[in-house]
């Protein structure tokens, strides 16, 4: 006697169904597991965890702003819809081609000329034997970290003044004629990067010496034996380590090529006309756009452009980097 159709219809739902729930109870029983061994943990990340919903994931949100005309008035939700308006005030002179050009200079400068620079330090580093020294280095080198871009500002301005900075006070003793560098922007994107690289590369050479630690050192003993010289054992054992390390750091910083450091840039800057041709980022353009026209919608719409350009380039490069190493991709 045959099994009618809806009877074995039923027999496999049935089946299904008891599949399901012995999946989620075991789902249920992994996650009560993990909860009761790492609820230490977890609770030690919820403060990091809810600051990024509210901070990153909340504001996503305002983005509809960006295709309103938007009033304090009417609210968000009330203010009138005006498609891709907004995006005009971003392509209706020339001056935003300069303005973005001077943002992808200056990031890629400040993404490359640090992690070079960190690199080497750390490699230095990692030759040293006494202990003390580099602890009490990468101290010092991590304090530009914790300092204020404002502060950095006035420190910049006491060096650089025409008049009175210290520069200028230098080559006036050795009777040489002062340099007028607010009044030129062609000084000012090496001096930039200077500033970043005293900022950042205590931070990263950190980051390079974790990495370089995490290296058996069996490695080095049998290059040694093997008549290897410390150059020889550095470009063939501790630099390929770092690619991974260089690949990453870089992936998480190429998000920000199309947004300018507005602190830095205007801590250090300002308002000060003479330097926009080299200085003047998307940021503080947009910036002082909406102060002269107060139009909140515009600045929305740079900032979800230059979050969907950031997007896009990170999508491009973590693909690269996957091509030329498999671990060298965030996913």
């Amino acid at each position: 006697m045959g099994i009618r159709p809806e009877n074995d219809s039923m027999i496999r739902g049935n089946a299904a169904n008891g599949t399901n729930q012995s999946r989620f109870g075991l789902l249920k029983q992994t996650l009560s597991a993990e909860w009761k061994n790492r609820k230490v943990l977890y609770l030690m990340c919820l403060p990091a965890l809810l600051q990024i919903v509210a901070f990153r994931y909340l504001p996503l949100g305002g983005l509809i702003v960006a295709f309103k005309d938007y009033s304090y008035r009417l609210g968000i939700l009330g203010s009138p819809w005006v498609g891709f308006s907004n995006f005009r005030f971003l392509f209706g002179s020339f001056t935003i081609l300069q303005v973005a050009w001077n943002t992808i200079l200056l990031n890629l400068l400040f993404i490359v000329v640090p992690l070079f620079i960190a690199m080497i330090i750390a490699l230095m580093f990692n030759e040293l034997r006494w202990g003390g020294f580099k602890k009490v280095a990468q101290s010092i080198m991590l304090l530009p970290q914790f300092i204020s871009w404002i502060v950095v500002g006035v420190v910049v301005y006491q060096f650089f003044n025409f008049e009175y900075g210290s520069i200028n006070n230098l080559l006036k003793s050795l009777h040489i004629s002062p340099l007028r560098f607010y009044s030129k922007p062609e000084y000012w994107r090496p001096i930039l990067t200077a500033i970043r690289v005293w900022h950042d590369v205590g931070w990263n050479s950190v980051i390079f010496l974790a990495t370089l630690a995490g290296i058996d050192p069996q490695l080095y003993e049998a290059a040694t034996i093997d008549g290897a010289g410390k150059m020889s054992r550095t470009m063939r054992i501790s630099v390929p380590y770092l690619y991974s390390t260089v690949s990453i750091l870089v992936l998480m910083a190429i998000g920000r090529l199309f947004t300018g450091d507005f602190a830095m840039i205007y801590g250090i800057i300002g308002d000060n006309p003479p330097l926009y041709p080299t200085t003047d980022v998307i940021d503080t353009y947009v910036y002082r756009a909406l102060r002269q026209l107060g139009d909140v919608g515009m600045a929305s719409a740079a900032g979800f452009l230059q979050s969907i350009l950031g997007f896009v380039v990170v999508m491009i490069a973590n693909w690269g980097a996957k091509r030329m190493n498999e671990e060298g991709g965030l996913f």
